[in-house]
């Protein structure tokens, strides 16, 4: 079984902005799984301007799946790019965001970001045809 996956992240720093990213894959002779969590921090205030999630696909590259926060879906993903704020479905506190889906063929890439004031977080991943990023964001 073959996959690869990249991933770029560039941020820029605001005092309340704090990035953690962990991740883990598994392998086995019918499935190949991969995830990665990313954590932030955010100010309360800074939630006042838009916080923009998209997830984006190149050229014929099919893609279903959902956004999850805190396990409730909020967006389906089924275009060539989805993209929305993010700010009404956080709350105070930690919130899980969960981008999961399928992509074929399995050599696409699948680009993920989260823009705001002060955030600018990007993803790349392809090679395996599933999608499962995780994003923690803690408003404070």
């Amino acid at each position: 079984m073959n996959y690869s996956s990249s991933y770029s992240y560039s941020h820029t720093v605001a005092s309340t902005y704090s990035q953690s990213s962990s991740q883990s894959s598994t392998q086995s002779s019918t499935q190949s799984s991969q995830q990665q969590t990313t954590g932030i921090s955010l100010n309360a205030t800074a939630l006042r301007s838009p916080h923009i999630l998209s997830v984006a696909i190149a050229g014929d590259t099919r893609l279903t799946g959902k956004v999850m926060v805190d396990g409730v879906e909020v967006k389906k993903l089924h275009a060539s790019q989805t993209s929305f704020n993010l700010v009404p479905y956080l709350t105070k506190g930690d919130n899980k965001v969960e981008i999961v889906g399928e992509y074929r063929p399995v050599s696409s890439k699948v680009a993920i970001k989260l823009s705001g004031p002060g955030t600018q977080i990007s993803q790349q991943v392809s090679g395996n045809g599933k999608l499962r990023q995780t994003l923690i964001i803690t408003v404070r």
